[in-house]
C-alpha cells in the first residue's frame, strides 16, 4: 500500500489520496514567465481578451500608473495593485491553495501550485481595467524548503513552515552544533522544526535520492522571484528563518551548514543574500 494523503482543498474539505509506492516523481509544468506589459499571463492565458479587441479599435488613453504586490502564502496567494502617486489600493486579487497533509505532521505544497495562484490572482487583480506595472513586489510564507534539480526544476514538494516531520532533526542538529546556547551565539535563532535547516536534514536523512538530484535550495518566495526574473537570490529578512543564517551577521553560518553536510557546496546551493529593497531583475 503507498502513503495515505490528505489534500485539503480551498474551501476546507478535505480529499484523501492514496500514492502507489512505486509512483513516480510529479509533473510540472514547463516554467512560464508572468507578462504584465501585455497585460496577460503566459503566452496564451488573456486577460479581459474582449475587452482588449475593444480597446484595438477605441483611441488609446493613458493607462494608470500602479505598482502590483504579490504574497504567498499558506492558504493563498494576495495581490494588491497601488496607485504610483497616491499609494491608494486601485484592485485586489486572490487564489487559494491546496495543501498536503499527513497524520505524521507533513505539511507540503507543489511549487508549481503557487504558480498558478500567482498568475490567477493577477488576473483576479486585473479583471476590470488595463494598467502601467511600474514594479512587482514579493513577499512569501517563511521557512519553507524549495529544492530544485540542475534545471531549476523543484525535486519534490516544498515542506511548509508548519511541518512537524522534523522533530528529530531538530533536536540532533541543536546536540550537534553543541546545545542551544551555543547555537544562539552562532545564529540568533535555534533550529525548530518548523525553520528551514531541520528541514534538509530531514531531506538527506529519509530521501537521500532527492537530497543528491537537488542542485540547489530555496524559500517559497525566492522560488517565485526566480519564475518571474530568473534570478536566484534571497534577502535577509525570509534567510533570517532558515536556522542557518547569522542575524547579527547577516551572512549564512558556515559552521551550521558543515554540520548539515560538509561535502556539499553550499555556495552553489544557496541564494546569495541581496537587500531587501533592491531590485532583483527586470521582466
Amino acid at each position: 500500500m503507498g502513503d495515505v494523503l490528505r489534500r485539503r482543498r480551498p474551501g476546507g474539505s478535505v480529499a484523501t489520496l492514496r500514492r502507489h509506492p512505486r509512483a513516480g516523481g510529479r509533473l510540472h509544468r514547463p516554467h512560464r514567465r508572468l507578462d504584465l506589459r501585455q497585460g496577460c499571463l503566459g503566452p496564451r492565458a488573456s486577460v479581459l481578451r474582449g475587452a482588449r479587441q475593444q480597446l484595438s479599435r477605441a483611441p488609446r488613453e493613458r493607462m494608470r500608473r500602479v505598482f502590483l504586490g504579490v504574497d504567498c502564502g499558506t492558504q493563498s496567494t494576495k495581490v494588491v495593485l497601488r496607485d504610483a502617486g497616491t499609494g491608494a489600493v486601485v484592485a485586489v486579487g486572490r487564489a487559494p491553495h491546496e495543501l498536503i497533509e499527513r497524520d505524521d505532521g507533513t505539511r507540503e505544497q507543489d511549487p508549481a501550485w503557487w504558480v498558478d495562484a500567482l498568475r490567477a490572482a493577477v488576473r483576479d487583480a486585473l479583471r476590470a481595467e488595463r494598467f502601467e506595472i511600474g514594479g512587482i513586489g514579493v513577499s512569501g510564507q517563511q521557512h519553507g524548503l524549495v529544492c530544485l534539480d540542475a534545471s531549476d526544476r523543484p525535486v519534490r514538494p516544498a515542506k511548509l513552515w508548519n511541518d512537524t516531520t522534523t522533530a528529530v532533526e531538530s533536536a540532533a542538529l541543536t546536540r550537534t552544533l553543541g546545545g542551544e546556547k551555543r547555537v544562539l551565539e552562532l545564529t540568533g535563532n535555534l533550529p525548530l522544526p518548523g525553520y528551514t535547516a531541520p528541514k534538509i536534514a530531514w531531506l538527506a536523512a529519509h530521501e537521500p535520492d532527492a537530497y543528491a538530484r537537488t542542485l540547489r535550495m530555496c524559500l517559497p518566495h525566492d522560488y517565485l522571484n526566480l519564475w518571474l526574473t530568473g534570478e536566484f537570490v534571497t534577502e535577509s529578512g525570509d534567510a533570517s528563518g532558515t536556522a542557518y543564517f547569522d542575524v547579527r551577521g547577516r551572512r549564512y553560518s558556515n559552521v551550521v551548514l558543515a554540520a548539515m553536510d560538509d561535502r556539499r557546496d553550499w555556495t552553489r546551493t544557496l541564494p546569495p543574500v541581496v537587500a531587501s529593497l533592491s531590485v532583483v531583475g527586470r521582466l
